[in-house]
């Protein structure tokens, strides 16, 4: 359960306020100095901004608060708390408070002794009571009937819409909820289950693909194909680049380690196929580079599933978690791509298995996972604003970097 109970002091009127007086001020639009502002909520009404509306800064607190029913995430925190305040059904006199202080503004109005006759007339807290003297006072705790039900009746995902807003912005709500369902089967199912390896695994697959289903491009001019895969890398220590780029070539500074990339560049650059077929054979149960394999298991998926070895373990751990829907993804690759479910789980097999991420991200800040996932801290900025922003919603310490 994930409700939580609030208590606390509270205008005796039911404003949002402290006082009836500073609701009356907002109400009017008085021309004061921060009349919307977290300072002028009750200690009540505080809290409960700050668990309805998690990161916002309080400048305008009672204008979100006023217009939180329309926000559908901010609907649900509100349903999931319990309050403690004296009932409306009780104590009609506390309204008079809020009558005075608006007759101060407006004079004397015979709609408010109106409104008044009418309250009295539907309290029925002290006449109950009366008769049942085990009734208590009638300063209760308060909450959502629907949303306390549904607790009990539904399985709450583990992922949600809101999540899948934080870490990626750019994407649309339609393209979330396509996802959505997906992302909650595998997560369950490869014990992405707490709000730490959430964040992690959500702003992980933003930087590596921003959640689209997507092939490797392995398109790449000669200068590109050669910095990124012809030459032997930069030794521990050592200062300068593993490539330098002049006006007419690429040269390795510690060696080249795919020389036909030099040697046959017509056939390489912009070409897909058979710089795969090169750059990836007899690695990780790759074939040579004729048998076609580097461009057959090139990287597909959320996280760009690569190489023959990898298909096969995602094909081993979808059979044996799925049994009832068998699948071959060593000979069907393609799968991957042509059916967004597959390519997500890819993503789950890499974190889960291949990796073995989630014991890293229990205890880790986002470099270290960084380098779990890709070898680097590459985009490591984009990364830690995108867990931190689903930090803010999962109740998480923030990563503040170096």
């Amino acid at each position: 359960m994930d409700f939580q109970p609030i208590e606390g002091a509270h205008d005796p009127a039911h404003t949002l306020c402290a006082k009836s007086k500073a609701y009356v001020d907002y109400a009017c639009d008085k021309d004061m100095p921060a009349t919307a502002a977290l300072d002028k909520l009750s200690p009540l009404m505080k809290s409960v901004y700050q668990a309805i509306c998690p990161g916002s800064n309080g400048d305008r607190a009672i204008d979100e608060l006023c217009v939180a029913a329309k926000d559908r995430w901010q609907s649900l925190r509100a349903s999931r708390l319990i309050i403690r305040h004296e009932s409306e059904w009780a104590n009609p006199s506390k309204w008079k408070s809020l009558t005075a202080e608006l007759e101060k503004e407006t004079g004397a109005n015979a709609q408010y002794a109106a409104e008044q006759r009418r309250i009295e007339k539907l309290v029925w807290w002290e006449e109950v009571k009366a008769k049942l003297p085990d009734l208590p006072g009638p300063a209760v705790f308060h909450m959502h009937p629907v949303g306390m039900v549904g607790n009990f009746q539904a399985k709450h995902p583990l992922i949600t819409i809101e999540m899948l807003a934080a870490a990626n912005p750019s994407g649309s709500t339609t393209y979330h909820e396509s996802l959505l369902a997906h992302l909650n089967t595998f997560a369950e199912k490869y014990n992405v289950t707490t709000p730490k390896r959430i964040a992690h695994f959500l702003s992980q697959i933003e930087a590596e693909s921003k959640f689209r289903n997507v092939e490797e491009n392995l398109f790449y001019n000669s200068q590109n194909m050669k910095v990124i895969f012809g030459c032997k890398p930069k030794p521990r220590g050592a200062s300068a680049p593993a490539a330098t780029i002049s006006e007419n070539d690429v040269e390795c500074n510690y060696g080249k380690l795919r020389p036909k990339l030099w040697s046959e560049t017509d056939f390489y650059e912009n070409n897909p196929e058979n710089l795969a077929n090169y750059v990836y054979e007899n690695r990780y149960e790759n074939g040579a580079e004729s048998t076609g394999d580097g461009y057959r298991y090139r990287g597909r998926g959320l996280i760009q599933t690569t190489f023959k070895a990898n298909y096969r373990v995602l094909t081993e751990e979808h059979n044996r978690r799925f049994p009832d829907d068998p699948q071959d993804f060593v000979a069907h690759p393609d799968l991957i791509l042509t059916n967004l479910a597959y390519g997500i789980e890819s993503a789950f097999v890499y974190w889960t298995v291949t990796r073995n991420i989630n014991p890293i991200a229990d205890t880790g800040d986002v470099a270290t996972v960084s380098r779990f996932v890709n070898g680097g801290t590459h985009g490591i900025a984009a990364r830690r604003a995108s867990y931190n922003r689903l930090a803010l919603l999962l109740d998480l310490s923030s990563d503040p970097g170096q």
